[in-house]
């Protein structure tokens, strides 16, 4: 089970790069959730930069843009059942 995804501070360059390096990345994570109970569900997504959240095919929190580090939240009604996620 995985409950947070987070990456290191990229002030300096990561193990194995240059420092040409430090700071342009993307990453990639999708998964699955089980919903038990159906109801209401609040996902966060905090970035330094562009970042996007997609729910079962939904764009449901876009943070597209430079920024500095900040969370974004956005409430998904949710039924029971697997649910896929991306997260980019």
């Amino acid at each position: 089970a995985v409950s947070t995804i987070d990456f290191p501070n990229t002030s300096a360059a990561w193990s194995g790069t240059d420092s040409r390096f430090k700071d342009y990345f993307a990453a990639r994570f999708s998964g699955s959730l089980w919903i038990e109970t159906p109801g209401d569900y609040v996902f966060h997504l905090a970035s330094d930069d562009g970042a996007a959240l997609w729910i079962d095919g939904d764009l449901v929190i876009l943070d597209d843009a430079p920024h500095s580090y900040r969370t974004r939240s956005a409430t998904v009604p949710l039924s029971v059942g697997f649910v896929s996620s991306m997260n980019t």
